[in-house]
């Protein structure tokens, strides 16, 4: 479910990458900061991204943030970032971490993963963001579990599932503009897109899980659903949304980091389509 929104740094500018970079590291260092070190680990693409699209198509305020890294403390820098929004991602990429073992439990029964869900909770200052971001854990909660419910019914429809998870990526950037009483005259727009990104996220996810999970026998979306040329279904789907969000994201109005956004939209998601296809 992680590692799928990437940039295409062949067609983005230098200082683009080094903003892009920046922002990743900032990410990590407030995970370390907020939560303690071993959180930032659970760093992923997805929540980065989380991060720039929302500062994007929102205007907001910032200031100037310090980070160093953990694994070479000489290494530090500075950026503009809002915190609030910071802080908020950093919550989000832990508690969808979180999320990711308890599935994994599901399918495979590991104690390890068990183990990790109960270290990640040792935190007191996550187990307090768990309660200021209630609504949206009970939100989140709600779809994943409907998820699961749909993969033990072994529903046939693979538009179910993907869209269940759009919801979840909806519900999340929905919160962010509600709690922060944020008001846009594009939140229509950037929750259509956070919708069609989160099916996109699961549909590559079982694309790419598809020769592991029929070897082990876990749920798959395309084998429950005995999908005859998956792999150009799949790969039909993935562009679609693509361009779906395109279309869309050409209508909004983007006041900062819109060269990164646009290059992980048009080029960074169907970079990644093609890397995964060289594993088929």
């Amino acid at each position: 479910m992680f590692g799928y929104i990437q940039l295409y740094q062949d067609e983005l500018k230098i200082k683009n990458l080094k903003e892009y970079k920046s922002i990743y590291c900032s990410v990590c260092n407030e995970l370390h900061i907020k939560y303690g070190i071993k959180y930032s680990k659970l760093l992923n693409y997805e929540c980065v991204f989380l991060y720039v699209f929302l500062e994007g198509v929102i205007l907001l305020d910032k200031n100037e943030y310090e980070y160093h890294c953990i694994l070479n403390p000489l290494r530090r820098g500075r950026i503009k970032l809002n915190k609030e929004l910071l802080s908020y991602v950093a919550f989000i990429n832990v508690y969808l971490a979180e999320g990711k073992l308890k599935d994994d439990y599901d399918d495979n029964n590991a104690i390890l993963n068990k183990m990790l869900i109960g270290i990640l909770n040792t935190s007191y200052a996550y187990r307090q963001d768990c309660k200021k971001f209630s609504y949206i854990v009970n939100k989140v909660d709600f779809y994943l579990n409907k998820l699961r419910e749909l993969e033990k019914c072994k529903n046939t429809n693979i538009d179910d599932y993907s869209k269940t998870m759009g919801e979840v990526l909806m519900n999340i950037v929905e919160f962010y503009l509600d709690f922060n009483k944020i008001k846009s005259n594009q939140k229509d727009k950037i929750k259509e897109i956070a919708y069609i990104l989160g099916q996109w996220i699961y549909i590559i996810d079982a694309y790419d899980d598809y020769e592991k999970d029929n070897k082990k026998k876990n749920f798959n979306p395309f084998l429950n659903g005995n999908v005859k040329n998956y792999k150009q279904i799949g790969i039909d789907m993935m562009n679609i949304m693509i361009w779906r969000m395109k279309v869309i994201l050409n209508s909004v109005e983007i006041y900062t980091r819109e060269d990164i956004i646009k290059n992980v939209i048009n080029f960074g998601l169907y970079k990644k389509i093609l890397e995964v296809q060289k594993h088929k």
